[in-house]
């Protein structure tokens, strides 16, 4: 019979001590695994009491009972979609540290280079924003990045932070919207002659800001460092953070965009 409330999502990984493959053995007795408690994505508890009657773990017949009434628990509930793959409808959310992190990874990756970001300009950021926070374990009632269901989120259940991809990285800064302006207010304050970099790059495109789908561009010319070199970890990015000029004057969204430039070619 139904327990959790009509709605409620679950995840493996929110589960640990659900092993997806069990099977209770025949004639070992293991009362305590006729309850089953399961933790939602909201992390609210329910408990899944078996209802099959006459306990008797010698009957074949009894204990396939009990394992098909947990595979129907696990199934249903950690794997509604797919039996064979976890559901996973949220995207990895962000902490407040490792938002503050990347931004001075990105202010001092923009004074190194003089220029706006490129393709080898996220690798970087990405590759000491990983060796920082991979494999980090997030405890409960950590702050998280609010968004749309509202500021001051906490962490209700632990998890382990992954990596994170270039492009995912600067997909979610474009939605940052202090963060944007962070990175604006930075290109104001470079000197003017480095607003010349990519040029030369905007073939197929007239106007606005030009992105990829296959990934991001690099960085204009003004780095001609080594890949290895760029990629030298979060010392090296950081070099260049106390540049930063103190009031740097503020700039129109066309003025300091966050993605490189195309120019208008002269008709």
């Amino acid at each position: 019979m139904p327990v959790s409330a009509k709605g409620s999502q679950f995840r493996l990984e929110d589960n640990p001590h659900v092993d997806p493959n069990n099977r209770f053995p025949f004639r070992v007795n293991q009362p305590q695994s006729l309850s089953l408690r399961l933790t939602d994505i909201k992390g609210k508890v329910w408990r899944y009491k078996c209802q099959l009657a006459g306990e008797d773990w010698s009957s074949k017949a009894w204990v396939n009972g009990v394992n098909k009434w947990y595979n129907q628990i696990v199934n249903r509930r950690l794997f509604p979609q797919d039996k064979n793959k976890p559901l996973n409808k949220r995207r990895p959310e962000w902490s407040v540290m490792e938002k503050e992190w990347l931004e001075v990874l990105i202010k001092a990756r923009i004074n190194k280079i003089q220029g706006e970001l490129g393709g080898r300009g996220w690798k970087a950021i990405a590759k000491a924003q990983n060796e920082r926070f991979a494999g980090t374990a997030l405890t409960v009632g950590h702050p998280l990045v609010g968004s749309g269901r509202g500021a001051n989120r906490l962490v209700k259940i632990p998890w382990i932070i992954t990596e994170r991809k270039p492009t995912a990285i600067a997909a979610t800064v474009r939605k940052w919207t202090d963060t944007v302006a962070m990175i604006q207010e930075t290109l104001a304050g470079l000197p003017e002659h480095s607003d010349s970099l990519d040029e030369g790059d905007d073939e197929g495109s007239d106007e606005g800001v030009e992105e990829s789908e296959q990934g991001l561009e690099d960085d204009g010319p003004s780095e001609d460092e080594s890949d290895d070199e760029m990629d030298s970890g979060e010392e090296d990015l950081l070099e260049s953070s106390s540049d930063a000029t103190q009031s740097p004057p503020r700039v129109s969204q066309k003025e300091g965009t966050l993605w490189r430039r195309t120019r208008r070619r002269p008709s």
